[in-house]
């Protein structure tokens, strides 16, 4: 059998629909891919689970927030991996040894900010 394809694809979901309960998990991304194995699905890039946790309304102090942080990253695991990569990345090309090559890596640093938003949904 060939090789499998992969899709990376970013969803914009209003914020009303996350203060309503809506959180893409493994599981969920699963759900919307009936036909295929479970293991198929992997969310690489969450919004702060903090913030998702203030938009339904477990605020800051109370019992449950931190179970329910960890349960929100649990359910994500591959989750921040290609962020902080990129982030370990950024701050090589930024150390004192690279600048003093005199290498421009300003278009690197360019290139990873910009894949850092798309990350993080600043892009549009």
């Amino acid at each position: 059998m060939s090789q499998p394809f992969t899709w990376l694809v970013a969803f914009t979901v209003p914020a009303e629909a996350v203060a309503a309960g809506f959180v893409l998990t493994d599981q969920s991304a699963s759900k919307m891919m009936p036909h295929m194995d479970r293991k198929t699905a992997r969310v690489l890039s969450t919004p702060n689970a903090a913030h998702i946790a203030n938009l339904q309304g477990v605020p800051v102090g109370h019992s449950d927030r931190e179970r329910y942080l960890d349960a929100l990253r649990a359910a994500t695991p591959h989750a921040g991996a290609m962020q902080s990569a990129l982030l370990q990345a950024r701050a090589i090309l930024q150390s004192p040894d690279i600048i003093k090559t005199g290498v421009d890596v300003e278009p690197t640093l360019k290139a990873i900010e910009q894949a850092i938003a798309g990350l993080i949904g600043e892009l549009p």
